[in-house]
């Protein structure tokens, strides 16, 4: 159930994030500076970059079970989105300048998420962290 949920949020906000690019790329060109019009067309980037990353998650999730790393990432995606992205939308179109240490702050946070979901975060016994090639050994002796 929570995954679906999540997955639901994800493909709302992609399809969202496609109709905001459209709004800025023909509604917003004239209106906006440059810089703000930079901000806008990053919030839509980065509000699909994280919806397709929530998507990849849940279909995981799906797929494989749901694993507490995975949970959290696909919750951290989700935040982001709505803070990150929400920030940088109140930058860009009303100009609310006291959302910048909102906009860093949650852009330190969505790094959890990509934490969460690189390979290279945990190693157990049985798995070493770099694959090693095997010993050799000399069985042969080379005598002429």
């Amino acid at each position: 159930m929570m995954v679906n949920a999540l997955m639901t949020f994800g493909a709302l906000s992609a399809a969202a994030s496609v109709v905001l690019g459209a709004f800025g790329a023909h509604a917003l060109k004239g209106t906006l500076t440059g810089a703000r019009l930079a901000t806008f067309e990053t919030a839509v980037h980065y509000q699909m970059t994280h919806s397709l990353g929530l998507l990849l998650v849940g279909v995981l999730m799906l797929v494989v079970g749901v694993k507490t790393p995975w949970l959290t990432a696909a919750w951290s995606f989700a935040v982001g989105i709505c803070l990150f992205s929400g920030s940088l939308y109140g930058l860009a179109l009303l100009g609310w300048r006291w959302l910048g240490p909102v906009t860093r702050m949650s852009a330190s946070g969505s790094g959890l998420s990509e934490g969460l979901l690189s390979p290279g975060g945990k190693t157990t016994a049985s798995q070493p962290a770099m694959p090693t090639a095997p010993k050799k050994t000399n069985t042969a002796s080379t005598t002429r």
